[in-house]
């Protein structure tokens, strides 16, 4: 048993002097615009609260859409590019905007609800 044991302490202690090299690093090929913005860490649009949060888009890269409310919401483009309708509980859709701009958008279903996605 005390083997054992002491096979497991130096495997672990063997991983964790590994684990420094493994991250942390920087990928010079990351841009700014590719860093998701404070209000949404992981980028794209979510909807929560009746509310929505919008990260950073960059053109051509797929941009996910999440409902995490319990409602049906939609996220339709004021210039009637995209109109997505997603039921709630966490449901989401993947969009890709092609052309770098500023897109406002709102909910058809709760007219209160209105944001505007940035893409660099």
């Amino acid at each position: 048993m005390t083997r054992i044991r002491t096979f497991a302490v130096l495997f672990i202690a063997a991983g964790a002097a590994l684990l420094p090299a493994c991250g942390g690093g920087s990928d010079s090929a990351t841009t700014p615009a590719e860093t998701p913005a404070a209000g949404n860490p992981t980028g794209g649009i979510t909807i929560k609260d009746f509310s929505f949060t919008v990260g950073a888009a960059t053109a051509g890269q797929p941009i996910t859409v999440t409902n995490d409310d319990g409602p049906t919401h939609t996220v339709t483009f004021d210039d009637g590019s995209e109109d997505i309708e997603l039921a709630g509980g966490g449901q989401s859709i993947t969009i890709t905007v092609e052309k770098a701009g500023t897109y406002a958008f709102h909910c058809n279903i709760h007219p209160s609800m209105k944001a505007t996605l940035t893409v660099a």
